[in-house]
């Protein structure tokens, strides 16, 4: 098919790496669009009929402008559309809610949710909605993910008519790696056709194991017209990506379409923005996908996980709860990443059952910034859906430095104690005396309620006081086994305790090979952050293992006096027997015991002196091992925080 005309180009005349929400809207021979900038700054343009391109000023928001796709009218008829958590009586999904005037109806589906709905009119006045289908699945490794759909109805006059358009299982379901994308995939478009019918368009990344950095979009869509969907049609297939059509839709065939250049000319990351025109009567046909068997759908909102029976413990004479949780995830406001923040939210405590979360994204990551909207609204919505005693989120973000030193990357985990804490972006940090980024977090997280826990299987540490744990294990592998990092950084001195996360990129929070437990001693948000900033935590691959650890007296994260001897007591309550129980001194396995029943309390004694111990439990069953972000939700091993010895 011939390549777009391009209309305008902005190459060079702006930061591209600071383009958010893009928005088209044709007025007569001129075309406006425009974006928001990282700081709430908006951007917009005209393009008036003799092709010349004018910075403007217009009465609304890029977010105002993205409501407009859930409203339409027709001659004195209005129809809009919202999804909420609970339509159709299911508290752990969500439905939609549809006004045909003063109509309402509500569209559900037992057991999945039906999200980002877009509304629109035809040319013979019919409505149409279109709606995010997302069902939960898992297969037969224990790996949980999501199946998304969009799903078109219409109403004939008499009642609603719905159906499947679009499966979105390329470059969103495992098969292989499925690595990050910065486009919207699951933000479907609804537009007119001045010939008759309505087009549904919706993004699509490529190819679909593409890394982050070298892979692009492709806008597909399929025609509405004569009483029926036509072929699945790519309608542009060059290297760009964060399609926005005109709000007209297609007009004598052609349409307008804001993007983003795939390969931006001036930087690396997000792209310089284009405005094109194309054609879609030429557009080829979209193959069938193919290869994503072994899906099965699940109810994840009335799976009984399982939950260790001992749950609490008694250390000098203080009483500790057991909490587990996923302290560093993420959402659609990371670059590379899905979900949006309430989806996730819900997610966490209606179907990952777990009791806190932390949703750490990207402060700058691919060229592309957490905003300043997106830090607020992340801040607004953790104390929103936080309940002391039920369910805590965390306040945080990921501070995502390339590099430090010969380190690549230096990323870490923020996390606060309150709600009303800033952000520094490390791009942005080293302003005026600090002449180096990290040095500068940890100068100014001092000034903050914040901790920091690291990240990946290679990271250098510090001697500040706020870096408190080390992540093990995450969806991306079991750190810990695969690494020397660790170890070294113990024997050289460092002190921390263990962690353990999803790392998620995939919409499945707390289901994502890696959860922590935590000992607290109030279900609050200080109690966790007191609880991770002490290190009575511990890492497991997912798996809601309950574990204890004491060396001597001293429990785990804990410290202890040299000794004459030294013994370590180990308390297990776990999913299966447990195959393997090791003490780790120094780096080395100084005792095993094998073949235990799943719950037990057993104490070793004549221990080799070592600078630190800790305990790893393996239980039966292997882990299946994948690319990229893909992981069993519930892995196999669990390891405590240490014990050191010495002050």
């Amino acid at each position: 098919m011939p390549d777009p005309i391009v209309l305008a180009d902005l190459a060079c005349q702006h930061a591209a790496s600071d383009v958010y929400d893009l928005w088209v809207q044709g007025r007569g021979r001129s075309v406006l669009f425009g974006w928001q900038s990282a700081a709430a700054g908006r951007y917009s343009f005209c393009l008036d009929g003799a092709g010349n391109l004018h910075p403007v000023a217009v009465p609304w928001t890029p977010a105002e402008a993205d409501l407009r796709r859930a409203t339409a009218s027709c001659e004195d008829v209005t129809l809009r559309a919202a999804h909420a958590l609970g339509i159709g009586g299911d508290d752990a999904n969500s439905g939609v809610r549809v006004h045909l005037d003063d109509e309402a109806t509500e569209f559900s589906v037992p057991g999945a949710s039906l999200l980002f709905p877009c509304v629109r009119f035809d040319d013979e006045g019919m409505p149409h909605v279109l709606m995010v289908r997302t069902e939960d699945v898992g297969n037969a490794d224990g790996v949980i993910d999501q199946h998304n759909f969009i799903m078109a109805a219409r109403h004939d006059g008499e009642h609603w008519v719905i159906e499947e358009i679009a499966d979105l299982k390329y470059g969103l379901m495992p098969k292989a790696g499925v690595w990050g994308y910065p486009g919207k995939r699951r933000h479907p478009y609804l537009v007119p056709d001045d010939r008759g019918g309505v087009w549904a368009l919706w993004e699509r990344k490529e190819p679909h194991d593409g890394n982050t950095r070298t892979c692009h979009g492709v806008l597909l869509g399929r025609r509405f017209a004569e009483g029926g969907w036509g072929e699945t049609l790519r309608i542009i297939e060059q290297p760009h990506y964060d399609f926005a059509p005109d709000e007209r839709g297609v007009i004598g065939g052609e349409m307008i379409v804001a993007a983003q250049r795939g390969v931006p000319i001036s930087e690396r990351g997000r792209g310089e923005v284009l405005l094109l025109k194309v054609g879609v009567d030429a557009a080829v046909t979209q193959p069938e996908d193919e290869g994503w068997d072994g899906w099965s759908v699940v109810d994840l909102a009335r799976r009984e996980f399982f939950a260790p029976q001992e749950r609490e413990v008694e250390l000098a004479g203080d009483d500790y709860r057991l909490l587990f949780g996923d302290p560093h995830t993420h959402t659609g406001l990371s670059e590379d990443a899905e979900g949006d923040l309430l989806e996730m939210l819900s997610y966490a405590r209606d179907k990952a059952q777990i009791d806190f979360v932390a949703f750490t994204d990207n402060d700058y990551i691919y060229g592309g910034r957490l905003s300043d909207e997106g830090w607020r609204e992340t801040m607004r919505r953790a104390q929103e859906w936080s309940r002391d005693g039920s369910f805590i989120v965390v306040p945080a973000y990921e501070w995502t430095q390339a590099k430090w030193g010969a380190v690549t990357p230096q990323h870490r985990s923020v996390l606060f104690e309150r709600y009303d804490e800033p952000m520094l972006r490390w791009a942005d940090a080293g302003i005026g005396q600090a002449n180096d980024a990290f040095d500068a977090l940890l100068a100014w997280v001092e000034t903050t309620s914040g901790i920091l826990n690291t990240q990946h299987r290679q990271f250098a540490v510090s001697k500040s006081p706020r870096e408190a744990n080390m992540e093990v294990v995450c969806g991306w592998g079991d750190y810990i086994n695969q690494s020397d990092c660790f170890h070294e950084h113990l024997n050289a001195g460092y002190r921390a305790g263990f962690i353990g996360t999803s790392d998620g990129h995939r919409r499945t929070p707390g289901l994502g090979g890696g959860l922590t437990g935590l000992w607290v001693r109030e279900f609050t948000l200080g109690g966790i952050i007191d609880a991770l900033r002490s290190r009575r935590c511990y890492a497991t691959a997912g798996a809601r293992i309950g574990l204890r650890f004491w060396l001597n007296d001293a429990f785990m994260g804990e410290e202890t006096p040299e000794a004459e001897g030294y013994r370590a007591r180990v308390a297990v309550d776990a999913p299966r027997e447990v195959e393997a129980l090791e003490i780790i001194g120094d780096g080395e396995v100084i005792a095993t015991l094998r073949d235990l029943s799943a719950s037990f309390d057993e104490t070793i004694e004549g221990l080799p002196a070592c600078g630190w111990y800790y305990a790893k439990v393996t239980m039966p069953g292997g882990f299946v091992e994948y690319p990229s972000n893909i992981a069993p939700a519930e892995g196999p091993w669990a390891w405590s925080s240490p014990v050191f010895v010495g002050e």
